[in-house]
Order: structure tokens, then sequence, then C-alpha cells
């Protein structure tokens, strides 16, 4: 039987690459496409990958063509990365204009082709469409002129809108997101990767150290200084594990505030231990037991995104506190949640209503909802509209 193949467009970074493989940025992104690219293998499609990742160093990057197996391909697209100054001149501009060449060589009109929602693309991909007219899906991870806590740049947002609106379906990151821009077209569902790293089968028992973990940005508008100030006022057997990356302000902050605890306590309540990846984060996720997840509730973020750690804490069996917002409350894992609001004594009072001797069915949960996605993204590729949303 021949294996039909999806080509899938985005800014993956450069794990699979030889010449860019120390470039690791959109972590979030590569592994939400990870989980995107393994669903379409399980369903019997062979996946093209073409990314178009830029490498912060000068030089010239040539094309490189990474067979992973039978039905994983990558394809790193050429750069030029011009440096003058420090100051890189139009990497992006460039890069989009080999991404227009390579689709005129390669795409069909009987081609689907999923694109990672990122604003500079749209042109090459709207006029590529309108040249050779495939089928394309556009994968909406979240709607960047909603991304900050500045006004609202209407010009933006519309500009961001229409480029969306070109796409023949779409898959959505959370259950909201339809409503305003799926326009009647068919769609399917990921929160973000259901991929299971940790499956904690045997109950803890007269556990006496309980360890909380708090992954990404350290910022005001993620919580991180909010969940550290939480830690005073939580029994001495709970400790707190941090990893993340930020501003250099931010981060001194953090370890002012960090050694202001733990000074008070008299122990070490709160350790940082900077950045980790791939194995080295499912290893430091394995070793505790609560997540914390926190978004900001005061702008239009916390309904056009969904908090990607949620599903890796989940994923690694953790127990999970995280804020109120709507794309969480409203979602298929809202049962398996604590929910507190934006201060520190709120999240210490959600960490202490958890009982980690409980069964964790988390697991239980992902393998449900990874089924459910592969059969609706099955349908919107095969199908002109998708007969269940559930």
């Amino acid at each position: 039987m021949d294996v039909k193949s999806i080509y899938y467009i985005g800014f993956y970074n450069g794990e699979k690459s030889v010449k860019r493989k120390k470039y690791t940025s959109n972590l979030a992104g590569s592994m939400k496409m990870d989980f995107i690219i393994k669903s379409l293998k399980n369903i019997g499609y062979s996946v093209k990958v073409i990314s178009i990742t830029i490498p912060p160093k000068a030089g010239w990057y040539p094309e490189e063509k990474i067979k992973v197996d039978e039905k994983e391909k990558f394809y790193y697209l050429p750069v030029l990365n011009i440096k003058i100054f420090k100051r890189r001149l139009f990497p992006g501009k460039i890069s989009v204009i080999f991404l227009f060449m390579w689709g005129l060589r390669n795409l069909k009109k009987e081609d689907t082709v999923i694109v990672y929602h990122a604003l500079p693309l749209y042109p090459i991909i709207s006029l590529l469409k309108k040249i050779i007219k495939f089928k394309l899906i556009i994968q909406v991870e979240e709607i960047y002129s909603l991304a900050n806590n500045k006004k609202i740049n209407v010009g933006k947002l519309k500009k961001e809108e229409k480029s969306i609106s070109i796409a023949d379906k779409y898959l959505f990151v959370n259950d909201i997101l339809p409503d305003k821009y799926a326009l009647g077209k068919p769609f399917a569902v990921s929160y973000g990767n259901y991929s299971i790293f940790d499956e904690k089968k045997n109950v803890p028992k007269n556990l006496k150290q309980i360890g909380v973990v708090y992954t990404g940005i350290i910022n005001e508008e993620r919580g991180a200084f909010k969940v550290i100030s939480a830690m005073s006022l939580l029994p001495d057997n709970y400790s707190l594990h941090i990893l993340g990356f930020g501003k250099e302000s931010n981060i001194k902050k953090m370890h002012d505030l960090i050694s202001n605890v733990n000074s008070t306590a008299g122990i070490e309540k709160v350790k940082f231990y900077g950045t980790k990846t791939g194995d080295e984060y499912t290893k430091f996720l394995k070793k505790f037991h609560i997540g914390i997840s926190l978004m900001d509730n005061s702008n239009d973020i916390s309904t056009s995104a969904f908090p990607s750690k949620i599903l890796a804490y989940l994923g690694h069996s953790l127990f999970v506190v995280s804020s109120k917002n709507k794309c969480i409350t409203e979602s298929k894992v809202k049962d398996l949640l604590y929910f507190c609001n934006d201060d520190s004594g709120s999240i210490a009072k959600a960490i202490l209503s958890i009982d980690i001797t409980q069964p964790n069915y988390a697991a239980k949960r992902l393998r449900l909802l990874e089924n459910n996605f592969q059969r609706d993204l099955e349908r919107l590729i095969l199908k002109e509209d998708i007969l269940d949303n559930v």
C-alpha cells in the first residue's frame, strides 16, 4: 500500500540537523511538532518536515536532508545569515525566499501541507497556495497579537486573523479558538504533547519530603516570583525546584527572592537549576510530585493559547496546580487540576490541598486524548468536515 505524505512547515529547531545542531531555540514549538509528527505516522502517513530555523551565527547554511526513518524526513532549507556590527540583516526574509523556491519545485495540487502558525510565513504560503492550490492546514498555537499586556494593536490583530483565514482546515490548541477562527471549516484540537514519559503506578505512602517544580519563563506575568513567595507559607517538608530562563534583571530578582526565602526558613526550600532539555528534562521532572503552571489572566492570551507545561507535567504523572484561565477551566483536563488565584496565599493553599498519596490518573487521560486526537486528525485530512469534535 502506498504511504501518503504530509508536508509540515515550521521553525523546527536544529536538533535533527548537523550544521544547526547547537541551535535549540523554539523548544516548546518543536516538542508540539514532534507530537503532531508522531500522530501523523501513527495514522499511516509519512511526514516531510520543512524547517526554516535560523541559526544565530553568521554564515551560509546549505540545505540539509535528514532521514529519521522510512516515515519521517527533515529538510532544513538553506539559510544565509549576514551579520554587520553584531546585527543580523534580514535572515527571515531571505529564508522565506528559499521556502518559496522550494515550494515551487516540490509542492503539487494534491498535496496536504500543515503550516505551524508564524506571521513571517504567510505572504509566501498564501502565494504558493494561489499558484499550486494544495490543501492547507494551519496549526494555531497562539494568537501573537494578543500575547502581551500592552494595548492590542487592532491593525496587527486583523492582519493576523486574515492570514489565518486562508487555511482550508485547522489544528487548534484549545477548545475556545475554533469558535472564532474555524470559520465553519474542519478542525481538530490538541492541547499539547500527550506523550507519557513517566507513569507512576505505585502510590507513595508516608512520604516525608514533597517536591514542587516550576518550569518556564522567569518574569512577573508568569508568576514565578509568586510561586517562590508561596514557599514561605508552606511547611518545611515542601521544597521548590525551578527550571527557567529570562532577562538578566528578572533572574537577579529571582535569586534575591530565593535567598530571602531560604534565609528566613533556615533551610534550602527553593533551588534554581537553569535550563534542561530532552532526557535531562524528563529525569528532572521524574523526581518531583507537584507541578505549577501560571498564566496571566489579565489579557486575551488566556483564551488564545494553552500552557504546554501542563501537558508536560501530566505526562510525567505530576499533580498540577494551575491558574484559572478560561482555556484551561474549559478543557478536558480540568478535573485533573488544582486551581488557584493569582496570589501566593492561594498558590500555597492549592499545593497543600493535594494528597500525593492518591492515585494519579494523568496517564490514563492522556492516552484517551491522544487516541481521540488521532481519530480527529485522520478525519481532518481525509474529509471536508469532522463529524464529532468531542
